[in-house]
């Protein structure tokens, strides 16, 4: 029998080996690789092929993408009808059946999963955007979908930034050391945001990502582990028909937009993990740099330059080559 194939990497403050046994491997192909981190494994995950239909269950207390879930003995449960993972401890099981689209499998499962395991680690998700800027700044971008998040995202990689994420991110404290980690699934680009990048990203290929309205495109950006900020830039974008402009956002009004994005916040049976999660998020609107970014067509139009201005008026430097 063939040995299990194996994958580790760094999220927050966290070690994740991933374990695919015989049938499930491909799943590795989809995840994040950052250079592989030495020491023990916090969290362990292992992913095999199921041969049959789970029962699932009727509790319904989650909704994470096409996930649904409950409590389990000894944990959690999440499923899609028919994959199942199980959440238990500093572990998580994925038995994936083969006909579960890989778009719900391959990603938000396995995704979902990991986001239940971290919490008791106190490294937490956040619906965001990742990028790395110059002078140890990360950028993170927090938003729902059609907020804007993408196009910016990949404004701000045409003016120079790092992109470590697009819509997922990892993000811990410990001893007063932040670790902010960006999970690389494919970005979803509606139309317009697929007609100002397609000459960049077009070359990287598409990803079979199931009945969406949005174009999923290759991962366009290195996978880079766990970063350690000297400061974090929280941009919150929103839609506008006008040129790109960024105002000031105060902890107050930060704390509040970091709350919708903020996946798991307040889980029933968890008041430690919440806890936590609470004072993590109080703890980056207090001290990072929060701005609402009115995301203009000049973006579209644009986007390097457009990006340029953008971080000229935000005092953000470009990665150094």
């Amino acid at each position: 029998m063939s040995e299990p194939s194996r994958a580790r990497f760094a999220l927050g403050h966290a070690t994740v080996e991933v374990v695919a046994g015989r049938g499930a491997a491909h799943v590795l192909a989809r995840l994040p690789t950052p250079p592989p981190t030495d020491g023990a494994v916090d969290v362990r995950v292992r992913l095999a092929r199921a041969r049959r239909r789970h029962p699932g269950g009727r509790a319904r207390d989650l909704h994470f993408d096409e996930v649904r879930g409950g409590p389990c003995a000894g944990g959690r449960w999440l499923g899609d009808g028919r994959s199942l993972v199980r959440v238990g401890g500093a572990g998580v099981v994925a038995l994936l059946h083969d006909e579960t689209p890989p778009w719900v499998a391959d990603g938000v499962l396995v995704l979902a999963g990991l986001a239940f395991a971290l919490r008791a680690l106190g490294v937490f998700h956040l619906h965001a955007a990742c990028l790395q800027a110059g002078r140890g700044t990360v950028v993170l971008v927090p938003g729902g979908s059609g907020a804007g998040k993408t196009t910016l995202a990949l404004a701000l990689r045409a003016a120079g930034l790092t992109l470590a994420s697009d819509d997922a991110t990892f993000v811990s404290r410990r001893e007063g050391s932040l670790r902010v980690s960006g999970w690389p699934r494919a970005p979803h680009l509606g139309a317009a945001t697929w007609g100002a990048f397609r000459h960049t990203l077009a070359p990287l290929g598409d990803v079979q990502d199931g009945p969406r309205p949005k174009r999923a495109v290759a991962f366009p950006g290195p996978a880079l582990g766990a970063l350690a900020p000297a400061r974090v830039a929280l941009l919150f974008p929103t839609l506008a028909e006008g040129q790109t402009s960024a105002r000031v956002c105060s902890a107050e009004d930060t704390l509040l937009a970091l709350l919708e994005p903020s996946a798991l916040v307040a889980l029933p049976g968890d008041p430690e993990a919440s806890r936590a999660h609470l004072a993590l998020l109080g703890h980056l609107a207090a001290t990072a740099r929060s701005h609402r970014v009115a995301v203009g067509r000049d973006l579209l139009a644009g986007p390097a330059a457009a990006g340029a201005r953008l971080l000229r008026q935000l005092d953000l430097e470009p990665v150094s080559p």
